[in-house]
């Protein structure tokens, strides 16, 4: 078991032959995702933006949007 901070604990439930299955247990305020999920939830906020500024007819440069979603 991994213990990160007071109350986040990282767990292996499972192993395998090439795989391993891990659990995370967090405080439901704490948001957990895995990698390739926080990539995608960064681009859907760069489409919404993108989308909000297009409705108001603001142009914006896609460089711009990357940046405001750090």
């Amino acid at each position: 078991m991994i213990q990160i901070g007071e109350n986040i604990f990282v767990k292996v439930i499972q192993t395998g032959r090439s795989t391993v299955k891990i659990g995370v247990e967090a405080p439901s305020d704490v948001r957990v995702l895995r990698g390739e999920l926080v990539n995608d939830e960064k681009q859907k906020a760069i489409t919404s933006l993108a989308d909000l500024l297009q409705a108001r007819h603001t142009r914006i440069d896609a460089a711009d949007v990357e940046l405001a979603v750090h």
